[in-house]
């Protein structure tokens, strides 16, 4: 069994304005491996918003996000960023998961990895993680919706992601 914390129930939505809305988590999600996985309803402006974040700097900490200068989902583990390349869809969802396993990270976007890179930096935040803005910087809130967010203390494998975006829930693991 894999370790997961489901942070919400199947069909359960929340939406954020992008202003002032966001979910304080109780745990920096401090793993040497983790996944995190969202199925995200982007509404597409020219700012930054984040999925998840549980930084304690700019260069420390885990960051997922998408961005309207480049129009594609990004995560960035401490200095590390991948950029999908996947274009946005404005009112479409689509299914972004982040692995990392002590060695290497991969990113995913509707159930394709999009990027894998070798990073042998580890996670080693004190702030809890946010939901749908910074961790770090009182900035990128989120305009959007997201739903069925789940969080591993593991690397889900590339069936495992498959299976979450085939799915459409979180894994009964």
């Amino acid at each position: 069994d894999i370790p997961q914390t489901a942070l919400q129930s199947y069909n359960q939505l929340a939406w954020f304005d992008g202003a002032t809305n966001l979910v304080q988590l109780s745990d920096p999600y401090n793993h040497t491996s983790i996944t995190v996985s969202a199925w995200v309803y982007p509404i597409i402006d020219d700012t930054t918003h984040v999925i998840f974040a549980n930084r304690d700097s700019s260069s420390d900490g885990l960051m997922i996000y998408w961005a309207a200068t480049n129009g594609s989902f990004v995560a960035k583990l401490n200095n590390e960023s991948m950029d999908s390349g996947v274009d946005l869809v404005e009112g479409e969802w689509q299914h972004v998961v982040f692995t990392h396993n002590g060695t290497s990270q991969a990113f995913y976007v509707n159930g394709e990895q999009v990027d894998t890179e070798t990073n042998t930096e580890a996670l080693s935040v004190t702030t809890n993680a946010r939901l749908m803005k910074d961790s770090y910087a009182n900035q990128y809130y989120a305009n959007g919706s997201i739903t069925e967010v789940s969080i591993w203390a593991a690397a889900l494998t590339q069936a495992e992601v498959n299976e979450l975006y085939n799915d459409g829930k979180a894994l009964d693991a």
